[in-house]
Parts: C-alpha cells; sequence; structure tokens
C-alpha cells in the first residue's frame, strides 16, 4: 500500500472526550422511587462540562457560575451548552462513558431546546460499550477505572452536591468541577485501553503511522479484506499496540477493472 494513497489522521487534533453533569428535572409526585411526576416545577439543565482533545490535551471544565449570566439567571445553562456545541462542530470522533444513553441524548436535547443549527452525524465512541464485551465485574465508570488500574471516581464527600449548587451555594462549585473533569480523566483513561482491542473504530487511513502508537507500516500485519461493491480496501492491525482500523486507499475490484 502507497503512502500517496492515505491520508493521516491526527487523533489529539479530531478525538473529543466529554463529560456533562446535569440537575434533575424538578416536580411533585406521591412516590419517591421511580416517581410518575403529576406537576414538574423546572425543567433539568447541564450544569457543567468538561472536555479535552486527544490522548494528552489539557482537560478543561465549566460550570454555570463561570458565566456572567449566572449573576441575572443562575439556571439558564445557554453558555455551557453553546461551549459544547462549538467543541463538537470540531470532532471527528466523540468518546465517552455511556455516551450513547445518556450524554449525547441530553446534550442533543439542550442543542434543540437553544435552537442550535444540527451538526449532523458524529461518530461516537462509548467506552460502556466497550466494556460490556470484556466481562468486568460492573461496567460502571469506577469499576472499569478500579479493574483497569487508571483510578477511581471522585467521592464527592458532599451530600446533595448537585442541589447545593443548583440552589445558589457557590462554594460547592469547585469541588462540582474537580468531579467532572476527574470523570473525563477516568473515561480517557480507559478508552487508550479498550480501544486497542476494539475492531469496530471508524475506518482511518493512515500516513504510514499508527493512530495509537505512532508506528510505521513496518511493523503492522495484515488483518482481513473489507469488500464494497466496487473496491476493497486492505486491513493492517499494529503489532506493536494492537489498533486494528487501519485500512488501505480503496482498490478497485476485479470484477469492474474493464468498466
Amino acid at each position: 500500500m502507497k503512502s500517496s494513497h492515505r491520508k493521516q489522521f491526527d487523533f489529539n487534533a479530531h478525538t473529543l472526550y466529554f463529560d456533562i453533569e446535569k440537575t434533575p428535572t424538578k416536580g411533585w409526585a406521591y412516590k419517591s422511587w421511580e416517581a410518575n411526576l403529576f406537576d414538574i416545577e423546572e425543567d433539568w439543565i447541564i450544569q457543567s462540562i468538561s472536555w479535552a482533545w486527544g490522548k494528552h490535551g489539557k482537560i478543561n471544565v465549566k460550570c454555570l457560575a463561570d458565566f456572567p449570566l449566572y449573576t441575572t439567571e443562575p439556571h439558564n445553562d445557554y453558555e455551557l451548552v453553546n461551549i459544547l456545541y462549538q467543541e463538537f462542530k470540531k470532532a471527528h470522533i466523540i468518546v465517552g462513558h455511556n455516551v450513547r444513553k445518556f450524554d449525547m441524548k441530553m446534550t442533543k436535547h439542550r442543542f434543540i431546546i437553544h435552537s442550535l443549527p444540527p451538526i449532523g452525524k458524529l461518530n461516537i465512541r462509548d467506552t460502556l460499550t466497550m466494556a460490556r464485551k470484556y466481562g468486568f465485574i460492573s461496567n460502571s465508570l469506577d469499576n472499569v477505572s478500579r479493574e483497569l488500574g487508571t483510578g477511581h471516581k471522585l467521592e464527592c464527600g458532599v451530600k446533595d452536591l448537585w442541589k447545593k449548587c443548583h440552589d445558589g451555594e457557590d462554594k460547592y462549585w469547585k469541588l462540582f468541577k474537580k468531579y467532572n473533569a476527574h470523570d473525563v480523566r477516568l473515561t480517557r483513561a480507559n478508552d487508550i485501553i479498550l480501544s486497542s482491542w476494539e475492531d469496530t473504530l471508524p475506518r482511518m487511513s493512515m500516513d504510514e503511522v499508527c493512530p495509537s502508537c505512532g508506528s510505521k507500516e513496518n511493523e503492522w500485519k495484515r488483518n482481513g479484506t473489507k469488500y464494497y461493491p466496487h473496491y476493497w480496501r486492505q486491513r493492517y492491525a499494529c503489532i506493536r499496540c494492537g489498533f486494528t482500523n487501519i485500512y488501505s486507499a480503496p482498490m478497485k475490484n476485479e470484477w469492474d477493472l474493464n468498466d
């Protein structure tokens, strides 16, 4: 496979790790467990966001209290949501823990509520989905991190931390942000380990460099062939780190050579 047929893909520039923290919905109910609200006082909002680019990028974190709007509209999450929206527009792959069923749904909901234009299809990698394939005792972020040796979720040490921040007890926001950012730190560390075992990552054409460890083409091995209606790709795996989704440029199928 010739390097001229491949385009280098930079994980650090295009992979976004993120996590959100949100308030519960505030309302009235007759039961405390799996309650059916008969009156909603206040819809949920995003309280903080944390994100980082690539394997070594800085972990950023913002909360409602970081913006001037907080002084007049403490429960307006537009500025937080807009930051995340702008980051999403730059991302090629978005990674999180339980990101498909929680973070992405919640985030897109807020995009819609704030009338932000659709971004289009996003490539998602969920460390929860990956963890379910490998027999962890529990697939929670805390347990997967423990078993992989990447750490533990932070203990808040404060009862009802989310409620205290929502109710305006500003001294707790610093702890809230620390908790949020640490989840991104764990997710990224877990993803680096788990993704090297995956064979379902988005297909990427490389310029003789493994996106996971930087190895050269002479450290790859053939790893199957992918056929399409009118072309095929040779697939490679990195011997050094195990990354399995390195693909050649499209090659014309034999039965189409005379077309």
